[in-house]
């Protein structure tokens, strides 16, 4: 199981009993230049600042040491922390996702590789379990929203034209008020943020330009610029929201506050309810039920302005 040393994870068996009869077989890793090119071969080396980084790491964990399998994961495991933790999670599967690769690519020993991709898998496995244990159960969290409910998906975009109505300057305009950009109709990202029911509304460095749904983070809003410090109390209000989480400082930025949903302009919505991550629907599920309300959606607006 992962364990912290000096703020790092270290991946070890959970018990003694899992620990092999004989000392694990070790390997002599290549110097950082062979390295280096065995990665740029196998092609995941040169393709972004933020991946190089990372592997650039790596490559100082384990070039010119001799490493077993447990030693070869924990290695990625120290570089990741060190180089992805301000990163989003998006990114860090990804990289996680060429583990096999990475190691077949750059381990001198066949046996020694093998080592290290079967123990990261049964570690991975057991986190996931745990993780699952851990969580509460769909039936614990009560009624879950439909992703084929289209007044569901209608209150997502009326709670986004409700902070639009106090953004009162368009690109450039000196004035004084709010600008920001509309991203109104753009997807939700069902990566992030699912909910089971209901929503959450997220602060960004004091802008309001973020949903958590159902279907996942509905980014209605892009950058922007102007004081929310008269609008925000207005906008809460319309909503009935209530703080779910407090504004935070990561390494990603200030995040938060994160406020629950309660009602909007005077309708009662679902107190809501954040989706657990095992729980998460599949993306292109998702993303498939969004576009077909989506399209009703604008359809229907459509209808209505015509008969106007």
């Amino acid at each position: 199981m992962p364990v912290m040393s000096a703020d790092r994870p270290i991946f070890q068996p959970d018990s003694a009993s899992q620990q092999p009869k004989d000392e694990p077989k070790a390997v002599q890793m290549p110097t950082r230049e062979e390295m280096l090119q065995r990665l740029q071969a196998a092609g995941v080396y040169g393709i972004t600042p933020q991946t190089d980084a990372f592997y650039d790491q790596f490559i100082k964990y384990t070039s010119d040491h001799q490493l077993n399998g447990m030693g070869l994961t924990n290695s990625w495991e120290f570089a990741s922390y060190d180089t992805l933790r301000q990163y989003s999670p998006f990114i860090r599967t990804d990289i996680g996702a060429g583990f096999d690769t990475v190691i077949d690519a750059v381990t001198p020993d066949d046996e020694v590789a093998n080592d290290a991709k079967e123990f990261r898998k049964k570690v991975l496995e057991e986190v996931a379990r745990k993780r699952k244990a851990s969580e509460p159960k769909p039936e614990e969290l009560g009624p879950a929203d439909s992703l084929n409910d289209l007044g569901r998906f209608s209150q997502a975009r009326q709670i986004a034209d409700i902070v639009f109505e106090y953004v009162t300057r368009k690109a450039g305009d000196i004035r004084e008020g709010i600008w920001m950009e509309d991203r109104r109709g753009e997807d939700a990202n069902p990566y992030y943020n699912q909910t089971h029911r209901g929503f959450f509304l997220e602060g960004y460095y004091g802008q309001i330009s973020n949903l958590w749904t159902p279907w996942g983070k509905y980014g209605f809003g892009g950058d922007g610029s102007g004081s929310w410090k008269k609008a925000t109390p207005e906008i809460l209000e319309r909503l009935g929201a209530t703080e779910h989480m407090p504004e935070t400082d990561t390494e990603m930025g200030t995040i938060g506050p994160i406020w629950a949903v309660h009602r909007i302009d005077g309708v009662e919505v679902p107190d809501p309810v954040e989706r657990p991550g095992s729980q998460f629907i599949p993306y292109k599920e998702a993303d498939a039920a969004w576009d077909a309300l989506k399209a009703q959606y604008e359809a229907d607006r459509k209808t209505s302005k015509g008969r106007k």
